[in-house]
């Protein structure tokens, strides 16, 4: 599968080509559900170890909510704003149903995240959005990708470093 070209709205403000963001090297394409969201918040925290990596995460919220959850969560890498959902769509990221929601493997995951230190923090964008990863390489191929099953469903911070050095 190919990226779309199309021009996305960074939390900066500026607009740039989605193919900028691989142009140099291999990108892992990281969407969030929503900021409040406790996954994504634990997620984003697992993944900021990996600074010198090229992630980008894509939110549902405006530039003024995307940098400020940016800014809390002391992320070191670039954000996408997309509260229209266009790129979401462009990838074929599906809505979740009741039981991608709320299920016994989710509320185990919850628990596990709130033991970190990670809260809800209400819904800023769709509730029932679900995340996804991608790793795009130089040429704009997806060459790995990770649907999540449910909400909770992230792949770790080292399945996500392995691929993108498997994309050099």
């Amino acid at each position: 599968m190919t990226v779309p070209d199309v021009n996305v709205q960074m939390s900066t403000g500026e607009e740039v080509p989605l193919s900028s963001l691989y142009a140099e090297e291999p990108l892992a394409l990281v969407f969030l559900r929503h900021l409040g969201c406790i996954f994504c918040r634990e997620h984003v925290a697992q993944l900021r170890r990996l600074k010198d990596l090229n992630i980008v995460f894509v939110t549902l919220g405006t530039i003024e909510q995307t940098e400020a959850f940016r800014t809390k969560m002391q992320s070191p890498h670039r954000f996408i704003c997309d509260p229209e959902k266009r790129l979401y769509q462009h990838f074929e990221l599906p809505k979740g149903g009741l039981t991608q929601m709320i299920s016994p493997q989710v509320f185990v995951r919850a628990i596990g995240a709130t033991l970190q230190g990670h809260r809800n923090q209400g819904s800023s964008g769709d509730p029932l959005q679900m995340p996804g990863v991608y790793i795009i390489d130089t040429d704009g191929q997806i060459i790995w990708q990770h649907s999540a099953r449910h909400a909770a469903d992230n792949p770790s911070a080292e399945e996500i470093q392995r691929h993108l050095q498997d994309a050099n």
